[in-house]
């Protein structure tokens, strides 16, 4: 259902899921391809065309190639990168002045490790053109991202490609390998992309971790993992429903989607100039893995000015939320609603509603098998006003969302009449969707804590990380939050110019600004 959906709402997005993961070492491409052909072979989806036929439209399995899907991509890291202890190991640290005042052996052990480092940047230089050659994508230009011998560019012309839906994969990955002459400069950066007409965010979790697990099996010599490919049919959610409940469920025909007030992000005038942004803010917090431990143990607030700060503060937004009524997701829904009256300048006495992402996946029970496909349903957060302190706009997104979570079928509402739509036949039912689905213009995706543990590739951890759903196209906005790697990450992508960057970048600097108040602030102190 959701495929045709999203191919449907081209206009509004991109449809590409957007993922990065960064790892302490080299990912062993051989490993990595085999692992990419038996999660590939074990999902048809991710080797399917899709077909708009006027009647029904329907994927076809593809053949395919490993080539089509992954490119590698060898970075030979700069003198920059090198730290001083390995410079002064290789004697690279020699000034001109300096060379002048050692012996001629030491000049000449200087030069001889200087040619060895240069016949060593030449062997890396034509393998990285053998990988490039071997690994072409068709869609992109590898020889510029090569030559460039810039990372950055390499990922982000990686991270710009769309997958056409009737294209024979609809997933894409890309290794770069950053190779110094440090072991502290050897990492690997894992990208992929991935079209959303196949899977959901939690769903590109999963294929993720059938990849790591099935690259960990290899490495180790060991079977590789049986992958179980389920139904895709959204049907599945109400597979374990008793009768009654099931057709009570399918009479959910209430569109959910279709707002009174109609608000849009300060974005600037959509101009033919635009381009892919991903924009990230990050987080940190260097005692997180205490903090994951406090959280679990303290139940009363007796803070000490020896605890860490991240620990006092994350501590206060779970206990603050607890007494609230509220949880974290409420509280991070919070610093995003109250960020957007402040920063684009909405009237505070009006109503704003947020459309969030709710995973329906709890439904379907856990000893049945699923196929990489979309379990999303949609939840409505509708403020009446926005509150002086982010305290007050806590509290009201609380019960809003309390009353949400207490219907008999959270998160079921307004998919039956979108399943409806699709008896028509598909050239009736693309004109028609606006009739009984529109995209979220303001949207927030919290997609919880992620175990980083699932996606280590063998002995290689994750050491960062980003998730992103599709680009937005003006006027539409989806924030998408993830905590992993001792880390809070909030990313968007969207389709603007650098004006837009810092309009987004300022949004997530007055989240983090709400943040500080709220748990250092009145709100917090009356409530203890």
């Amino acid at each position: 259902m959701w495929d045709k959906l999203h191919y449907i709402l081209s206009h509004s997005t991109d449809r590409m899921i957007r993922i990065e993961l960064q790892y302490d070492g080299l990912i062993e491409t051989d490993t990595l391809k085999k692992a990419l052909e038996h999660v590939t072979n074990s999902n048809p989806i991710l080797h399917s065309a899709f077909r708009d036929h006027s009647l029904r439209p329907y994927w076809e399995v593809q053949p395919y190639s490993i080539n089509d899907i992954l490119t590698v991509i060898d970075i030979l890291t700069s003198e920059e990168n090198i730290t001083a202890d390995d410079n002064l190991k290789a004697g690279n640290t020699l000034t001109e002045d300096n060379i002048l005042s050692v012996t001629e052996a030491e000049k000449a052990e200087v030069e001889e490790k200087e040619k060895a480092e240069e016949k060593a940047e030449e062997k890396a230089e034509a393998k990285k053109v053998k990988d490039v050659n071997e690994y072409r994508n068709a869609d992109m230009d590898m020889e510029a991202v090569t030559e460039s011998d810039n990372p950055e560019l390499a990922k982000q012309r990686f991270m710009r490609q769309v997958i056409p839906v009737d294209s024979n994969v609809q997933y894409k990955v890309a290794v770069i390998n950053y190779r110094g002459r440090s072991q502290l400069c050897i990492r690997s950066q894992l990208c992929m992309i991935i079209n959303h007409m196949c899977v959901d965010g939690r769903g590109s979790q999963i294929l993720l971790n059938q990849i790591a697990a099935t690259y960990s099996k290899i490495h180790k010599n060991l079977p590789v993992p049986e992958i179980k490919s389920g139904s895709r049919a959204h049907a599945k959610i109400y597979s374990g429903f008793s009768l009654l409940n099931r057709l009570v469920a399918r009479l959910l025909l209430k569109n959910i989607t279709r707002l009174k007030e109609k608000r849009t992000f300060a974005y600037t005038p959509e101009d033919p100039s635009d381009d892919l942004l991903m924009v990230t803010a990050k987080w940190t917090a260097d005692e997180f893995s205490k903090i994951r431990e406090t959280l679990k143990n303290r139940e009363t607030a007796k803070w000490t000015a020896e605890e860490p700060t991240a620990i006092r503060e994350f501590s206060k937004i779970k206990q603050t939320a607890k007494k609230t009524g509220a949880t974290v997701n409420d509280v991070l829904l919070a610093f995003y609603t109250h960020a957007l009256y402040q920063t684009c300048n909405f009237p505070k006495e009006k109503p704003l509603t947020i459309t969030c992402m709710v995973d329906n996946r709890r439904y379907i029970k856990e000893t049945e098998a699923t196929g990489l496909t979309n379990h999303v349903g949609l939840m409505q957060v509708r403020m009446d006003r926005c509150g002086s302190t982010v305290g007050e706009t806590l509290t009201e997104i609380a019960k809003v969302t309390a009353l949400e979570k207490k219907k008999r079928f959270f998160g079921l509402s307004g998919i039956p009449l979108i399943r409806l739509g699709y008896h028509l036949p598909f050239f009736m039912v693309k004109p028609g969707t606006s009739l009984w689905f529109l995209n979220p213009v303001l949207g927030f995706s919290n997609m919880g804590v992620i175990q980083e543990e699932l996606f280590h590739l063998a002995g290689l951890k994750v050491v960062e990380s980003m998730f992103v759903g599709p680009q937005q196209y003006k006027p539409y906005l989806t924030v998408y939050i993830h905590m992993m790697c001792d880390a809070l990450y909030f990313t968007t992508a969207i389709q603007g110019n650098e004006q837009d960057r810092q309009k987004i970048m300022h949004l997530f600097e007055a989240m983090k600004q709400n943040m500080r108040e709220f748990v250092n602030g009145q709100h917090y102190e009356k409530e203890a």
